[in-house]
């Protein structure tokens, strides 16, 4: 029952924390937009024109993406596909240029036994980098192996590859500045 309770408490947090509803740009995949006010929960757009409107579910039939201004700062959303079973996740655009990073976040339950009685609830966050070039259909999870990645990304610049064949890319500041190079010094 406790962990029953526990899972309620956690998916209720989850909404609340990333379904907060903000002016928003729904992104459309022939480049259009429209100015609003949405949200995300569970994968889907909810998207509004007015605060007045009840707001519409948008999924990655209709729509490429969802951008949140304000607070002085832009986050962007969009409809990636990846995965062996062609999963579909909207993730962060980290950065976008001729080879964009996407992160998606998601939580996970751990459930540790104390004693016979009692069990220690513990949520964990989790986060993914996946890369792609505009052309791929699909995205590519990146793990710590950088240096296949490196190839099929960034064979074109040399400068960049020396990096990736001396060391490994752990860190995710690591990875993040190395796309940002790439699409500011190398791609063409």
């Amino acid at each position: 029952m406790k962990k029953f309770l526990h899972f309620i408490l956690i998916t209720a947090f989850c909404n609340f924390a990333f379904g907060q509803e903000r002016e928003a740009k729904l992104l459309f995949k022939d480049g259009s937009n429209v100015a609003g006010f949405g949200e995300i929960k569970k994968n889907k757009i909810y998207f509004r024109l007015t605060k007045d409107e009840n707001p519409e579910e948008w999924t990655e039939d209709d729509a490429k993406g969802l951008e949140f201004t304000g607070y002085r700062q832009t986050e962007k959303y969009i409809f990636i596909v990846h995965g062996k079973k062609n999963e579909i996740h909207l993730m962060e655009a980290i950065q976008e240029g001729n080879v964009a990073l996407y992160k998606d976040t998601y939580f996970t339950t751990q459930y540790t036994p104390i004693n016979t009685q009692s069990t220690r609830v513990k949520e964990i966050k989790n986060i993914d980098y996946y890369i792609k070039k505009p052309t791929d259909e699909k995205g590519i999870k990146v793990d710590m192996d950088f240096k296949k990645i490196g190839q099929a990304f960034f064979s074109d610049c040399e400068d960049l590859m020396a990096n990736i064949n001396e060391e490994a890319f752990s860190e995710e500041e690591e990875i993040i500045d190395l796309v940002k190079f790439y699409n500011r010094n190398c791609s063409k």
